[in-house]
């Protein structure tokens, strides 16, 4: 086997573990989110974050953490954690079904995003594609 298609099968399961424990993680918001604030369950879910971070900044040093675009990861860490706020204000409000299907229909948004962020067309084979994307979306809910 080819060590590229061993990356890609790797990077395959990656992903779907990925997505099964924000899943996971959605569907206890849901279960919990009655009872508990989301600014909590955002506060417990960063926490965690950074104490798994921590032996990593101890073993590698604090300095490797250095960068030159601090603003874009700020920028970047802004945007995901108003993303998963809402994410979870969706799921107290609608069912797990259609927040999972909005969630996952975010990459249909992405040649719109480039187009607005870079200015770059969106190229006329994506078109047909995308329409079908938003019309099974439609569909489903």
């Amino acid at each position: 086997m080819h060590p590229s298609q061993q990356n890609y099968k790797i990077g395959i399961a990656y992903t779907l573990a990925a997505w099964f424990f924000i899943t996971l993680m959605t569907l206890t918001v849901q279960l919990v989110g009655k009872k508990i604030p989301i600014i909590t369950i955002l506060a417990f879910q960063n926490l965690i974050g950074f104490f798994t971070v921590i032996p990593w900044i101890l073993k590698h040093g604090i300095s490797t953490l250095r960068t030159d675009r601090f603003g874009l990861i700020l920028f970047r860490t802004l945007v995901s954690i108003t993303a998963v706020a809402l994410s979870f204000l969706a799921v107290q409000r609608t069912t797990l079904l259609d927040t999972m299907l909005l969630n996952n229909s975010a990459p249909l948004w992405i040649p719109f995003v480039v187009l607005i962020w870079r200015k770059s067309p969106i190229n006329h084979l994506l078109w047909p594609g995308l329409i079908a994307g938003f019309l099974g979306v439609i569909l489903i809910l």
